[in-house]
């Protein structure tokens, strides 16, 4: 990925964390909660990293906690 050739640039780790985000809602309507689970795992790592290398962002703090909520709700279904 992007991500991975270019791991310090923050645009490309949004845009991964996205990816992973949109996984996840895809397998929660279908059903597949481990899958979620997996998507919503690997997007929260990519956004805690973006909050930790920018702490007064509002944005990168809005994002995780879209990711926890989510995560929330995967447990929630189990």
């Amino acid at each position: 990925t992007l991500h991975d050739a270019d791991p310090k640039n923050i645009e490309y780790a949004r845009n991964l964390s996205v990816a992973h985000e949109r996984l996840g809602d895809a397998a929660m309507r279908s059903g597949d909660l481990a899958g979620a689970s997996k998507s919503f795992e690997a997007c929260e790592k990519l956004r805690r990293e973006l909050v930790a290398k920018d702490a007064e962002s509002p944005a990168a703090k809005r994002d995780l906690s879209v990711t926890l909520d989510r995560l929330a709700d995967v447990a929630q279904d189990n």
